[in-house]
This record gives C-alpha cells, sequence and structure tokens, in this order.
C-alpha cells in the first residue's frame, strides 16, 4: 500500500508531460519556419553584446531566396572546378 501514491503521482506526471508535448506540437505546426523562395535575398542581423559596455559584434548576413543560389553556396570549390572541367 505504501507504493500506491508513488505510482499514481508517476502516471499523474507522465500525463501532464504528455499533455504538454501534444500542445506543444500543435502550437509549433501553426508557425512556418524559414521563408518562401523568390528572387533577391534576406537579411540576417548577426549581432550580439558580450556584457559591459562596448562589449560584442555586429553585422549583417545576406541569404538568397533561391533555393538552387543557397545550395550551390555550400558545394566546395574543388567540386565547381571538376565540375565546370567535365563540360568542356
Amino acid at each position: 500500500m505504501e507504493a500506491l501514491p508513488i505510482i499514481l503521482g508517476l502516471v499523474a506526471v507522465a500525463a501532464l508531460v504528455a499533455a504538454l508535448a501534444r500542445s506543444r506540437a500543435v502550437s509549433e505546426r501553426k508557425s512556418p519556419r524559414g521563408c518562401e523562395p523568390g528572387q533577391g535575398d534576406q537579411l540576417v542581423d548577426i549581432g550580439y553584446a558580450s556584457g559591459g559596455s562596448g562589449g560584442g559584434h555586429g553585422g549583417v548576413i545576406r541569404v538568397t531566396r533561391d533555393p538552387q543560389q543557397y545550395a550551390r553556396a555550400f558545394v566546395p570549390s574543388r567540386a565547381l572546378k571538376a565540375d565546370r572541367n567535365t563540360k568542356d
């Protein structure tokens, strides 16, 4: 009989965790990630402050919205040169 409250408590915690996981999964589906493919660039601010006065760095990165051009940025330069040589 001493184990009954412990078992009921564990079942209650498991039910709470399952309910929270389900509600979070539903709310995450509502907000799409990324951006729509298209032309032009998207500006991403990469600034941060490391605390105190005057610390940190700032900058802006341009990220293309074209999926093919975005994928090309991850291809090593050796592979691009080899691909150009085989087309000649």
